[in-house]
């Protein structure tokens, strides 16, 4: 199961992503949503999903608590995984 803490969309799949980025020039600014490995059971409702998740994200703001939490399990996760691998090497 994939959770996207900043969103607050739930999908089962452990390969969907979800990348938002922007581009800011003198007299725009674009939002970039690139998703991606979304099972096609979950196409149909994605973007209102999407669209519910920025509505409650500006009634609600972001869960930055949530968000330390989210970002500090992964950088565990990441440094356990390089250790392993290191062990594995020698």
């Amino acid at each position: 199961m994939s959770y996207f803490p900043f969103l607050n969309i739930t999908l089962i799949s452990r390969s969907t992503y979800i990348y938002i980025g922007g581009e800011n020039r003198a007299t725009l600014s674009d939002l970039l949503i690139y998703v991606g490995s979304v099972p096609t059971e979950h196409l149909d409702t994605f973007d209102a999903k999407l669209h519910e998740s920025f509505r409650r994200i500006i009634k609600d703001g972001i869960d930055l608590q949530r968000m330390k939490m989210v970002i500090d399990r992964d950088e565990r996760q990441v440094l356990f995984e390089s250790v392993m691998l290191c062990a594995t090497c020698s």
